[in-house]
C-alpha cells in the first residue's frame, strides 16, 4: 500500500476549507485514511483574487525517515454540450517550494463516472490525458450547429456509448456528443520527511476558473 498526502485547492468564491490527509492510490483512484507518525503543526492560508497561497508545517514524529507521495488534487468538473472545451481543471501558475526550495511535479489526469473511476478505461481506448480533461471531439462551425463528432470520440463512438462514457444527441444530420465523465488534474511529488523535524511545504496559484458556453464561472 503506499501512502501518499493530499493537499485540496480552493474554489474562488466557493466556500473554502484547508484539508489534508493521508490516503493511497487503490485500483479506483485516490482513497483516504489516516496516519499518527507525520503530523501537520502550522497551516497559513493566503487568499486573494489573483494568488492563493498556502504554507504548511509538518512534524515526522517517528526516530525514522518517512517517504511518501505527496498529492495536489483540483476538484472534478464536467464539461458542457460538447461544443468544444469550456472548462478546464488545469492550475495556472501553480508553484510548490519545500524548505524554500522550489519543488517540480508530476501532473496527471483522472476521470470518474459516478463515483467510479474511468481512466484506466479511456486510456484502453487511446485517450490521451487532454483528451480526457479538455474535450475537444468536435469539427464544424460550433455557432451554426453544424458539426460532427472527431478524432478519438468518432473513432470511439460504439465503444464510450455502450459503456455510457457520453450522451448523444442527434438533431437534423447534426451530431452531438458530451462526456458524461468527470475530470481532475493531480500534481504530485516524492517527499521525504525525516525524523523528528519540521519540513515547510508552501504551494501558490491563481485561482481556478473555467467557463460555459462564454459565460465566466
Amino acid at each position: 500500500m503506499k501512502i501518499i498526502w493530499a493537499f485540496f485547492p480552493f474554489l474562488l468564491a466557493n466556500n473554502c476549507e484547508a484539508n489534508d490527509s493521508i490516503g493511497y492510490l487503490g485500483a479506483g483512484g485516490i482513497e483516504f485514511k489516516k496516519t499518527e507518525d507525520v503530523s501537520m503543526e502550522k497551516e497559513v492560508l493566503t487568499i486573494s483574487r489573483n494568488l492563493i497561497r498556502v504554507e504548511y508545517e509538518f512534524l515526522n514524529k517517528t526516530s525514522k525517515p518517512i517517504k511518501e507521495t505527496i498529492i495536489f488534487p483540483m476538484p472534478f468538473y464536467g464539461f458542457d454540450d460538447g461544443c468544444g472545451l469550456q472548462h478546464s481543471g488545469q492550475l495556472e501558475g501553480l508553484k510548490v517550494w519545500v524548505n524554500g526550495a522550489i519543488q517540480a511535479t508530476t501532473r496527471t489526469v483522472r476521470a470518474r463516472l459516478k463515483e467510479k473511476d474511468v481512466t484506466n478505461r479511456l486510456k484502453e481506448l487511446g485517450f490521451a490525458d487532454k483528451d480526457i480533461a479538455e474535450y475537444r471531439g468536435i469539427e464544424g462551425d460550433c455557432f451554426s450547429g453544424e458539426h460532427q463528432p472527431a478524432g478519438i470520440f468518432a473513432r470511439n463512438m460504439d465503444a464510450l456509448s455502450k459503456d455510457g462514457l457520453v450522451n448523444i444527441f442527434n438533431q437534423d444530420g447534426t451530431v452531438i456528443v458530451t462526456p458524461i465523465w468527470k475530470a481532475a488534474y493531480f500534481y504530485s511529488w516524492e517527499q521525504v520527511f525525516p525524523p523528528n523535524t519540521i519540513v515547510r511545504v508552501a504551494h501558490e496559484y491563481v485561482p481556478f476558473t473555467g467557463s460555459i458556453n462564454g459565460f465566466l464561472m
